[in-house]
């Protein structure tokens, strides 16, 4: 495996800026992800480190070495793109040796045999063998288009949204399995996604790209913690961060220069107004929420709908023309019902001011 390097890296198509003094260390068997949504850059960024662009201006490197100029041949990378890509006519079997047989790798039929059964059973494809790849499923055929790439052992893998076409529950099986190989190689692994799913579960660390700038690079935890402006905060987070002018929720001290507040959700008490617990305080309606003095409740808020996804549930709430978001316990709607007045709270709010820039 190899480290990846970039430095001021900078590529123009026409008129369009795609990537702009674009810096960044891909350490030695890391998963790194870059995030973002389209047109921000990633698919750019890949295409230039595999050498199918060239840059205007800055430098690749790829295990220390000068890259910039070379050709793809040279640079010991594997790419898998988000269509499959495989040969029609050939059985997984073949389309799996298929990049063995280049006078490159100067593999007998023995060493290649072998190699093709170790991937084979790597990515869990080794009962289809013999199957052509055309009498595959969507999963398996993206996992024979991994295959491919692993089989080759490259100094980089580079995936290019390579689960974005698949369903949702076998785009979360294969998370996991990509993830688990990718640990078990020790591999050097470029991964681009929209899907701040994937980014958050298999990341090392997450590069969030924006119009082709790299904003923020850093571990899941620090990015989702530490947003260093809006945009980042509102990449990562399920239901999204909300967003509000910082008078919109009462008792809240934020800093001079904030005017607007960052609130995750886990961060927003909900307070049923209606109903009391043992301590005479409005009910937690939130998940796992501490009961709280009901003074320091003050400000209201309407429930506008409830969105049931059965251990939880997701809770549309307006203060005034301000809409947010927060999520509730599974019977939530047993207990309040649209058009419920709720008491909210802010905790551990994020400021940022009239830019977007955090303060």
């Amino acid at each position: 495996m190899a480290d990846v390097s970039l430095r001021s890296v900078s590529k123009r198509f026409g008129k369009v800026s795609a990537i702009t003094e674009l810096s960044i260390d891909i350490a030695d068997g890391e998963f790194v992800v870059l995030l973002g949504p389209t047109g921000a850059g990633k698919s750019t960024t890949l295409r230039l480190i595999a050498g199918l662009e060239k840059p205007d201006q800055g430098t690749v490197f790829i295990g220390g070495q000068d890259m910039t100029t070379s050709a793809p041949s040279q640079r010991d990378v594997s790419f898998v793109f988000q269509q499959y890509s495989l040969y029609p006519h050939l059985s997984v079997r073949d389309n799996l040796a298929f990049p063995l047989k280049s006078p490159a790798h100067d593999l007998n039929a023995v060493q290649i045999n072998a190699r093709v059964e170790y991937v084979a059973q790597l990515v869990q494809i080794d009962h289809k063998l013999d199957n052509r790849s055309t009498a595959l499923s969507g999963g398996e055929m993206q996992r024979v288009a991994i295959g491919r790439a692993l089989v080759r052992d490259p100094a980089i893998f580079l995936m290019d949204e390579p689960l974005s076409s698949l369903d949702a529950k076998l785009r979360g099986d294969l998370r996991v399995e990509l993830k688990r190989i990718q640990t078990e190689l020790g591999a050097t692994l470029l991964y681009v996604t929209h899907d701040q799913i994937e980014a958050m579960t298999m990341a090392d660390r997450i590069g969030i790209l924006n119009d082709g700038q790299l904003v923020q690079l850093g571990t899941p935890r620090e990015i989702y913690e530490n947003p260093l402006n809006i945009h980042v905060a509102a990449r990562l987070g399920q239901p999204t961060i909300n967003l509000l002018p910082v008078q919109a929720i009462a008792g809240i001290k934020a800093p001079d220069l904030a005017s607007i507040m960052g609130i995750r959700t886990e961060h927003l008490d909900v307070m049923d107004t209606q109903t009391t617990g043992t301590s005479g305080a409005p009910d937690a309606i939130g998940r796992d929420l501490p009961q709280s003095d009901a003074s320091a409740l003050d400000t209201v808020a309407k429930l506008d709908r409830v969105e049931f996804l059965g251990d939880q549930n997701r809770l549309h709430l307006s203060i005034g023309e301000h809409r947010l978001v927060t999520l509730g316990d599974g019977d939530i709607e047993y207990r309040v019902q649209p058009g419920s007045t709720l008491h909210v709270r802010a905790r551990n709010a994020l400021y940022f001011d009239e830019a977007g820039n955090r303060v």
